[in-house]
């Protein structure tokens, strides 16, 4: 049985990450930052896009009522999911079992501080099998840094009269997936790296006398700090650097 594109990507990702990256608004009114995402395995009834779902199980309708949360706030996250689609046949002939995303609900609250309390008691219920915040996307993470936003790193973003041009690396595209980490150290063989530079303090170890500026122009490009609306952005931002 042909899997739609919800099941195909499950199948790549884990549920939770896929959850919380989609937004799919079942009213104007949404809010994901309001929003909790979550599995029932029984007890509630979704119902067409916009319509608020069907709690029959008592101890979910206690709940929510224990928050204040009305009939209204709870609704389908995939009011139009096929659930005829949780069965996918591989090349092999071999039958895998698919999420069923029907059973996926979004509960609305007024206040966003009250979230981890509601989500707390919805885990202690036997049929929820995850609950978990929603959340918004950003795309292409765009830094602060005074040079990028002034689009003089084009070799980063490369963008002349507000068309992006193919000639850079798509750091925002990849910013989206992966910032660095501070367990990458990457080794400049240069003049020396100024470790007091104010994109670099405290990422700097080895050879810091400087005989000229250019290893520190070649260890900001690398890793300078990013987003701390100073200087440029850094390719990994939270890389460290070796100086030799």
């Amino acid at each position: 049985m042909k899997a739609n594109l919800f099941s195909r990507i499950f199948f790549l990702v884990s549920m939770a990450v896929f959850v919380a990256s989609t937004s799919l608004p079942a009213f104007s009114q949404d809010d994901p930052n309001k929003e909790i995402l979550v599995y029932f395995t029984a007890g509630i009834e979704r119902a067409p896009q916009g319509q608020p779902a069907r709690v029959v199980a008592p101890a979910i309708q206690a709940l929510l009522s224990r928050f204040n949360i009305g009939a209204q706030a709870v609704r389908s996250a995939f009011p139009d999911f096929d659930e005829r689609d949780t069965l996918r046949t591989t090349q092999d002939g071999r039958a895998i079992g698919m999420a069923n995303m029907s059973r996926i609900f979004k509960i609305s609250v007024a206040n966003p501080s009250a979230r981890e309390a509601i989500i707390e008691a919805l885990k202690k219920l036997p049929n929820v099998l995850f609950a978990e915040p929603n959340g918004g996307v950003e795309v292409d993470l765009e830094p602060n840094d005074v040079h990028y936003t002034a689009n003089r790193q084009w070799g980063i973003k490369n963008v002349v009269n507000g068309v992006r041009q193919e000639a850079d690396i798509k750091a925002p595209e990849a910013w989206d997936i992966y910032t660095g980490s501070s367990q990458t150290k990457i080794a400049v063989i240069d003049g020396g790296v100024d470790q007091t530079h104010p994109d670099l303090s405290g990422k700097v170890s080895g050879h810091t006398v400087i005989y000229d500026h250019h290893g520190t122009h070649v260890a900001g490009i690398a890793a300078a700090k990013t987003n701390n609306s100073t200087g440029i952005a850094g390719v990994n931002w939270n890389a460290q650097i070796l100086a030799k």
